[in-house]
C-alpha cells in the first residue's frame, strides 16, 4: 500500500535502513526512537544492520545491539513460514523492475529487492505487521501485488 500518514498502534516491523539511520544520526530516523519499544526487527535485518554499521562506520556490533535492546527493540528469528513468501515477492520485484525500465529509468538506477529486503517484506506479510523503512521503492510495490503496509520514515507524512 502507499505510504500512510500515521503508524498504527501495536507492533511495527523495522528495516535495517531505519536502524542504520538512527545510529548514523539521520534526523528523520531519530524521530522514531520513542517507538522502538514497540518495534521488531528480523534477525536477518538486524544482522544486516550490524554488518553495514561495522563496515561503513566502524561501529562495534555489540554496542549497537546493546543500544537497540536497551531501547526495547525486539529481534525475532526468521522462520520458514516467512521464507515461503520469497517467490511471490520476487515476482512482484520483477514486475516493478519491468515497469521502471518501461518508464525510462536507467538500468543502473532501477530499484530491486535484495535478500535482506525480501526477508523484511516476507516477515511483515507472515506476521501481518506494518513495515517502517527508508526504502521509498517499497511504498510502490502494492501496484504490483504486494499485500502489506509500508511506511517511509523519511516522509514527513509518516507520524506515530
Amino acid at each position: 500500500m502507499a505510504t500512510k500518514p500515521t503508524l498504527p498502534a501495536g507492533k511495527i516491523l523495522v528495516d535495517a535502513s531505519l536502524l542504520i539511520g538512527i545510529i548514523d544520526s539521520d534526523p528523520d530516523a531519530c524521530l522514531f526512537i520513542p517507538i522502538l519499544s514497540r518495534c521488531v526487527a528480523t534477525s536477518v535485518n538486524f544482522g544486516e544492520t550490524l554488518y553495514k554499521l561495522e563496515q561503513l562506520l566502524d561501529v562495534d556490533p555489540q554496542k549497537v545491539e546493546s543500544a537497540f535492546v536497551g531501547f526495547g527493540l525486539q529481534i525475532d528469528s526468521f522462520a520458514l513460514s516467512a521464507a515461503r513468501y520469497f517467490n511471490e515477492l520476487k515476482k512482484i520485484d520483477d514486475l516493478s523492475r519491468k515497469a521502471q525500465l518501461s518508464a525510462g529509468v536507467a538500468k543502473n538506477a532501477i530499484k530491486s529487492l535484495s535478500l535482506a529486503d525480501l526477508a523484511c517484506l516476507s516477515y511483515g506479510l507472515d506476521a501481518k505487521l506494518p513495515i517502517l523503512t527508508g526504502d521509498k521503492h517499497w511504498c510502490t510495490l502494492s501496484q504490483y501485488g504486494f499485500q502489506g503496509t509500508v511506511f517511509d520514515f523519511r516522509s514527513s507524512a509518516t507520524t506515530f
